[in-house]
């Protein structure tokens, strides 16, 4: 205890010469706290109030991207820093003296004009998209239809008559991921934390990624749970310890999967208060990924019942606010990802499920009343054995309920889930489903495909196609795995193959600018018709860089 005390006295001296950094251009001021932890895992913290009242750890590391023609080892040996590792999409991680001098280095470092971001590699507490409700619910409904509900779930059943998902690598960054778990394909594991090959959980509460895995591809083997897309491999990576992880973390978590050439990538995680450089990473795996077409990249997002237009969110059911605007600085909310909303068994958006104008689709994440009762939650994976959420391997049971724990694989009775978190790995899971059925398909293409086959349920009012509600709509795995077909005979493309050779009767479809907006639709295909020799449209006039395919 005097240690403890002595640590903080000591801090409560410290005087930062800057107490700002610049993000997105824009100067960010914080307020210093009087508190230090000495980590083993991340070694001294000093903790920063922002102006929406969040609270981040400050180490001695920074996250650095340079302007091209920049000398950037000039601009290191300048600032007396060193150089820790490359961390991909241009970015570079740097230690400075000690965490003291992070700050003031980012600010005068974006000062200079030479970079185009220097933040601070913030330690941050990264919250599950999950709710924990009891008592156990025992049937799979967001996958078929059960004894108590009809028509809520995605339809998969008519998908799996085309294709459970072989071939298609899904990606889940979470807190951990039971790798050797019996119902899993595993492809690769990582920790981003450690940079080791190891996505193994520490302790039971690390039980949320197994759980969220399970969802998205937990094998069909009559053990058990089944996941969306059950013949899809893993790519299972931790990136926390406990509920804390840096922005490095992220960042490495989003190069490897792109590097290990992962088709979908589920995030069931979201903090409100996005950093440039995180934004940077994520953006670069969306747009470069699977080869240049595109990493499906799917976020839920959030369970603090909040939209867009609230001056104030709840935060976790409690009190504490998230800022006004901070819903458009989510994870979720960028534009290159999926934003996922959950659905519960009556179709309806379930009542903690965060909408607005960021919101993409939805799709089953469990619900109950006002007060948490009367649930329909998920059933999905936990950790082998007696480490995770329950005491057996399976949070709840696909089909009946097995009384007592006789058989280890299954559970009678323990808290089940609902949450944004579960949503999220369903919609990556039907992603997985689409790309299976026609893998030339480019991330732009796939979106408008999961958007234009969504359900538009719950009786909301859906303007050009979309709800504040539910987005798109709840996703139907069938019909997107039939657009999917559909398209299959087609070439995606780009303007320098010169497809002015084609032959009489091909048509160009579904042009998109590099923000992936749709500018001509299905209905619109003839407007571009090939005949004997010409277009009766010019493709070109369509923006360089633009994704499109073409069919006949």
């Amino acid at each position: 205890m005097k240690l403890i005390t002595s640590v903080l006295l000591l801090t409560s001296s410290f005087a930062f010469a800057q107490n700002y950094y610049y993000s997105f251009g824009k100067k960010n001021e914080l307020q210093a706290q009087k508190s230090v932890r000495e980590t083993k895992e991340f070694g001294t913290i000093h903790y920063f109030s922002k102006t929406n009242g969040q609270t981040v750890g400050l180490m001695d590391t920074l996250i650095v991207s340079f302007k091209k023609g920049v000398d950037t080892q000039t601009v290191i040996s300048e600032y007396k820093l060193k150089k820790v590792e490359s961390l991909g999409a241009g970015m570079i991680l740097l230690k400075a003296k000690n965490s003291i001098a992070v700050l003031d280095t980012c600010a005068k470092l974006f000062e200079s004009g030479s970079v185009n971001f220097a933040e601070p590699n913030f330690i941050r507490k990264m919250p599950k998209r999950a709710t924990v409700a009891d008592p156990l619910y025992s049937k799979a409904w967001h996958l078929h239809n059960t004894s108590t509900t009809n028509g809520a779930h995605i339809n998969v059943e008519t998908a799996w008559d085309t294709t459970k998902g072989s071939g298609v690598k899904i990606a889940i960054f979470d807190d951990a991921v039971d790798s050797a778990h019996e119902d899993f394909n595993l492809e690769a594991q990582y920790n981003a934390v450690t940079q080791s090959s190891d996505s193994s959980p520490d302790k039971s509460d690390d039980a949320h990624g197994t759980f969220v895995a399970g969802l998205a591809l937990a094998k069909e083997n009559s053990l058990g749970s089944t996941g969306v897309a059950p013949e899809a491999t893993l790519l299972a990576i931790k990136g926390a310890v406990g509920l804390t992880s840096t922005d490095a973390s992220t960042i490495r978590a989003f190069e490897w999967a792109k590097t290990k050439g992962a088709d979908v990538m589920n995030n069931s995680w979201g903090g409100y208060n996005i950093t440039q450089a995180v934004k940077t990473a994520i953006e670069d795996a969306a747009n470069n990924g699977r080869d240049g077409k595109g990493m499906v990249i799917v976020f839920g997002h959030g369970n603090d019942k909040c939209s867009d237009s609230d001056l104030i969110c709840y935060k976790d059911g409690d009190t504490t606010t998230i800022g006004l605007g901070q819903l458009s600085n989510d994870e979720s909310s960028l534009e290159l990802v999926i934003a996922a909303g959950a659905t519960n068994h009556e179709n309806r958006r379930a009542t903690y499920s965060n909408y607005g104008k960021y919101l993409d689709l939805s799709a089953p994440g469990g619900d109950g009343d006002n007060i948490f009762e009367n649930i329909v939650g998920m059933v999905s994976t936990d950790i082998s054995g007696d480490l995770g959420w329950s005491k057996t391997e399976y949070l709840n049971v696909f089909g009946e309920t097995i009384t007592g724990d006789s058989n280890p694989n299954y559970i009678s009775e323990d808290p089940f889930q609902v949450g944004t978190s579960y949503s999220s790995p369903v919609i990556a899971g039907v992603a997985a489903l689409v790309i299976a059925a026609n893998p030339n398909l480019t991330r732009a293409q796939i979106f408008d495909i999961l958007q234009t086959t969504a359900d538009k349920v719950g009786g909301y009012t859906y303007t050009n196609g979309r709800s504040s509600e539910l987005g798109y709509g709840k996703v139907n795995a069938g019909a997107a795995v039939t657009r999917a077909v559909e398209l299959k005979s087609t070439t995606t493309s780009t303007f320098d193959y010169g497809f002015n050779t084609l032959s009489t009767g091909w048509h160009l479809l579904g042009a998109v600018d590099n923000l992936g907006d749709i500018k001509s639709q299905y209905s619109l295909q003839s407007v571009y018709t090939y005949t004997n020799g010409q277009w009766s449209l010019n493709p070109t006039s369509i923006s360089k860089g633009a994704g499109f395919w073409i069919s006949k």
